[in-house]
Protein backbone atom coordinates (compact mmCIF):
# COMPACT_ATOMS: atom_id res chain seq x y z
CA UNK A 1 0.00 0.00 0.00
CA UNK A 2 1.43 3.73 -0.77
CA UNK A 3 2.50 6.43 1.73
CA UNK A 4 -0.63 8.48 2.55
CA UNK A 5 -0.85 11.68 0.27
CA UNK A 6 -0.20 14.49 2.22
CA UNK A 7 -2.45 17.39 1.66
CA UNK A 8 -0.69 19.66 4.13
CA UNK A 9 2.36 19.70 2.92
CA UNK A 10 0.82 19.93 -0.69
CA UNK A 11 -1.47 23.05 -0.05
CA UNK A 12 2.07 24.35 1.46
CA UNK A 13 4.08 23.94 -1.81
CA UNK A 14 0.89 26.12 -3.95
CA UNK A 15 0.65 28.45 -1.03
CA UNK A 16 4.62 29.37 -1.81
CA UNK A 17 4.07 29.37 -5.47
CA UNK A 18 1.53 32.14 -5.20
CA UNK A 19 2.81 33.80 -2.79
CA UNK A 20 5.67 33.87 -4.76
CA UNK A 21 3.96 34.69 -7.96
CA UNK A 22 2.30 37.47 -6.10
CA UNK A 23 5.93 38.83 -4.90
CA UNK A 24 7.23 38.61 -8.60
CA UNK A 25 3.72 40.59 -10.43
CA UNK A 26 3.98 43.28 -7.25
CA UNK A 27 7.87 44.23 -7.69
CA UNK A 28 7.00 43.84 -12.04
CA UNK A 29 4.64 46.56 -11.33
CA UNK A 30 6.75 48.51 -9.00
CA UNK A 31 9.50 48.74 -10.79
CA UNK A 32 6.98 48.99 -13.73
CA UNK A 33 5.60 52.36 -12.37
CA UNK A 34 9.28 53.46 -11.38
CA UNK A 35 10.29 53.21 -15.18
CA UNK A 36 7.15 55.16 -16.08
CA UNK A 37 7.99 57.64 -14.18
CA UNK A 38 11.46 57.71 -14.77
CA UNK A 39 10.66 57.77 -18.27
CA UNK A 40 8.01 60.77 -18.46
CA UNK A 41 10.77 63.02 -16.51
CA UNK A 42 13.08 62.33 -19.26
CA UNK A 43 11.12 62.85 -21.80
CA UNK A 44 10.23 66.06 -19.94
CA UNK A 45 13.50 66.85 -19.50
CA UNK A 46 14.32 66.79 -23.33
CA UNK A 47 11.09 68.87 -23.98
CA UNK A 48 12.25 71.55 -22.08
CA UNK A 49 15.44 71.34 -24.24
CA UNK A 50 13.88 71.21 -27.20
CA UNK A 51 11.64 74.46 -26.53
CA UNK A 52 14.97 76.91 -24.96
CA UNK A 53 16.44 75.46 -28.52
CA UNK A 54 13.20 76.68 -30.09
CA UNK A 55 13.69 79.91 -27.85
CA UNK A 56 16.83 80.64 -29.32
CA UNK A 57 16.01 80.51 -33.12
CA UNK A 58 12.89 82.11 -32.14
CA UNK A 59 15.41 84.95 -30.73
CA UNK A 60 17.71 84.53 -34.39
CA UNK A 61 14.59 85.17 -36.25
CA UNK A 62 13.46 88.44 -34.34
CA UNK A 63 17.45 89.78 -34.68
CA UNK A 64 16.99 89.58 -38.52
CA UNK A 65 13.47 90.83 -39.00
CA UNK A 66 13.03 93.78 -37.11
CA UNK A 67 12.48 92.35 -33.62
CA UNK A 68 9.41 90.63 -35.34
CA UNK A 69 8.00 87.16 -33.50
CA UNK A 70 7.53 85.08 -36.98
CA UNK A 71 4.07 84.31 -38.02
CA UNK A 72 4.38 80.50 -37.61
CA UNK A 73 6.56 78.39 -35.76
CA UNK A 74 7.41 76.20 -37.92
CA UNK A 75 8.37 79.44 -40.40
CA UNK A 76 11.95 78.53 -38.47
CA UNK A 77 12.60 75.97 -40.60
CA UNK A 78 15.26 75.48 -42.35
CA UNK A 79 17.08 78.65 -41.76
CA UNK A 80 16.81 78.96 -38.22
CA UNK A 81 15.76 75.45 -37.47
CA UNK A 82 17.70 72.78 -38.96
CA UNK A 83 16.08 69.62 -38.03
CA UNK A 84 12.13 69.50 -38.22
CA UNK A 85 12.11 66.86 -35.29
CA UNK A 86 13.03 69.46 -33.19
CA UNK A 87 9.05 70.57 -33.46
CA UNK A 88 8.70 67.08 -31.98
CA UNK A 89 7.61 66.84 -28.23
CA UNK A 90 8.97 63.10 -27.26
CA UNK A 91 5.83 62.70 -25.49
CA UNK A 92 3.85 63.72 -28.75
CA UNK A 93 3.31 59.23 -30.27
CA UNK A 94 1.39 61.54 -33.38
CA UNK A 95 4.69 62.25 -33.99
CA UNK A 96 3.05 66.02 -34.70
CA UNK A 97 -0.10 64.61 -36.88
CA UNK A 98 -2.54 65.56 -33.63
CA UNK A 99 -1.13 69.08 -33.99
CA UNK A 100 -0.78 70.85 -30.58
CA UNK A 101 -3.38 69.21 -28.65
CA UNK A 102 -3.67 65.64 -27.78
CA UNK A 103 -6.85 63.43 -29.19
CA UNK A 104 -8.38 63.69 -25.79
CA UNK A 105 -8.19 67.18 -25.02
CA UNK A 106 -9.61 68.19 -28.26
CA UNK A 107 -12.44 66.52 -27.21
CA UNK A 108 -12.80 68.70 -23.84
CA UNK A 109 -15.86 71.03 -24.58
CA UNK A 110 -14.09 73.21 -22.02
CA UNK A 111 -10.75 73.73 -24.57
CA UNK A 112 -12.96 73.83 -27.76
CA UNK A 113 -12.56 77.82 -28.09
CA UNK A 114 -8.89 77.62 -27.04
CA UNK A 115 -7.65 75.36 -30.15
CA UNK A 116 -8.07 77.62 -32.49
CA UNK A 117 -5.46 76.45 -35.14
CA UNK A 118 -2.24 77.37 -32.75
CA UNK A 119 -0.30 74.94 -33.78
CA UNK A 120 -0.42 75.86 -37.47
CA UNK A 121 2.58 76.01 -39.10
CA UNK A 122 2.75 76.38 -42.85
CA UNK A 123 2.77 79.16 -45.14
CA UNK A 124 -0.86 78.03 -46.22
CA UNK A 125 -2.12 80.43 -44.04
CA UNK A 126 -5.55 78.49 -43.93
CA UNK A 127 -4.74 74.73 -42.70
CA UNK A 128 -8.68 74.02 -42.76
CA UNK A 129 -7.82 74.33 -46.59
CA UNK A 130 -4.21 72.79 -46.93
CA UNK A 131 -1.95 70.49 -44.52
CA UNK A 132 0.38 71.97 -42.29
CA UNK A 133 3.61 71.28 -44.60
CA UNK A 134 5.64 70.24 -41.09
CA UNK A 135 4.28 68.22 -38.28
CA UNK A 136 4.53 70.10 -35.25
CA UNK A 137 3.81 69.30 -31.47
CA UNK A 138 4.08 72.67 -30.01
CA UNK A 139 1.17 75.67 -28.92
CA UNK A 140 2.63 78.66 -30.53
CA UNK A 141 0.74 81.66 -29.09
CA UNK A 142 1.90 84.57 -31.53
CA UNK A 143 0.51 82.72 -34.85
CA UNK A 144 -1.43 85.15 -37.58
CA UNK A 145 -4.85 82.86 -37.40
CA UNK A 146 -7.77 84.15 -36.13
CA UNK A 147 -7.97 83.32 -32.15
CA UNK A 148 -11.90 81.77 -33.29
CA UNK A 149 -11.90 79.25 -35.79
CA UNK A 150 -15.31 80.05 -37.67
CA UNK A 151 -14.70 83.54 -37.09
CA UNK A 152 -12.52 85.45 -39.76
CA UNK A 153 -12.44 89.09 -37.95
CA UNK A 154 -11.56 87.81 -34.90
CA UNK A 155 -8.56 89.03 -33.03
CA UNK A 156 -5.22 87.35 -34.09
CA UNK A 157 -3.47 85.00 -31.77
CA UNK A 158 -0.53 87.01 -32.20
CA UNK A 159 -2.67 90.50 -31.03
CA UNK A 160 -3.99 88.64 -28.04
CA UNK A 161 -0.10 87.78 -27.33
CA UNK A 162 0.69 91.11 -28.19
CA UNK A 163 -1.38 92.28 -25.48
CA UNK A 164 -1.18 90.33 -22.53
CA UNK A 165 2.64 91.01 -23.14
CA UNK A 166 1.94 94.88 -22.06
CA UNK A 167 0.39 93.32 -19.16
CA UNK A 168 2.48 90.08 -18.16
CA UNK A 169 5.44 91.79 -19.77
CA UNK A 170 8.46 88.62 -20.19
CA UNK A 171 6.34 86.21 -18.19
CA UNK A 172 3.81 85.68 -21.04
CA UNK A 173 4.42 82.55 -22.49
CA UNK A 174 5.50 82.22 -25.86
CA UNK A 175 5.64 78.15 -26.66
CA UNK A 176 3.59 75.80 -24.93
CA UNK A 177 3.53 71.89 -24.81
CA UNK A 178 0.19 70.10 -23.73
CA UNK A 179 1.31 66.52 -24.02
CA UNK A 180 2.67 65.91 -20.82
CA UNK A 181 -0.49 66.42 -19.45
CA UNK A 182 -2.38 63.00 -18.34
CA UNK A 183 -5.71 61.97 -19.58
CA UNK A 184 -9.21 63.23 -17.91
CA UNK A 185 -6.59 66.37 -16.20
CA UNK A 186 -9.40 68.63 -15.15
CA UNK A 187 -10.03 71.54 -16.99
CA UNK A 188 -7.62 73.93 -14.19
CA UNK A 189 -5.10 71.22 -13.13
CA UNK A 190 -2.15 70.14 -14.56
CA UNK A 191 1.38 72.21 -15.33
CA UNK A 192 2.83 72.56 -19.02
CA UNK A 193 6.39 73.30 -20.00
CA UNK A 194 6.25 76.83 -20.91
CA UNK A 195 8.84 79.24 -23.21
CA UNK A 196 8.67 83.02 -21.51
CA UNK A 197 8.83 85.62 -23.60
CA UNK A 198 12.33 86.57 -23.21
CA UNK A 199 12.89 83.63 -24.79
CA UNK A 200 15.45 82.21 -22.11
CA UNK A 201 13.38 80.88 -19.86
CA UNK A 202 11.18 77.59 -19.54
CA UNK A 203 8.71 77.00 -16.69
CA UNK A 204 5.93 75.02 -15.69
CA UNK A 205 2.85 77.06 -16.13
CA UNK A 206 -0.70 75.76 -15.17
CA UNK A 207 -2.70 74.77 -18.21
CA UNK A 208 -4.43 78.39 -18.08
CA UNK A 209 -1.35 80.09 -18.01
CA UNK A 210 -3.28 83.16 -16.32
CA UNK A 211 -3.96 81.15 -12.99
CA UNK A 212 -0.02 81.40 -12.57
CA UNK A 213 -1.17 85.04 -11.73
CA UNK A 214 -3.94 84.41 -9.61
CA UNK A 215 -6.82 85.31 -12.14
Amino acid sequence: MGEPFDFQSRYASIFRYVVFAIIVISVAFFVGNIWASLNAKSKLLSCQKQIAQLGICIQQYRDENGNQMPQWLTQLFPKYVREPNLFICPMDRSKGAEGCFPRWLKKDPGWRDELGYADLDGPSQDPRKSKDTIPCSYFYRFNHYPSEADNRRAPLWSEIAQDDVRIYKDKVPVVRCFWHLDEGTPDNGGKVPSLLYDLIKVETYPKKWEMHFGH
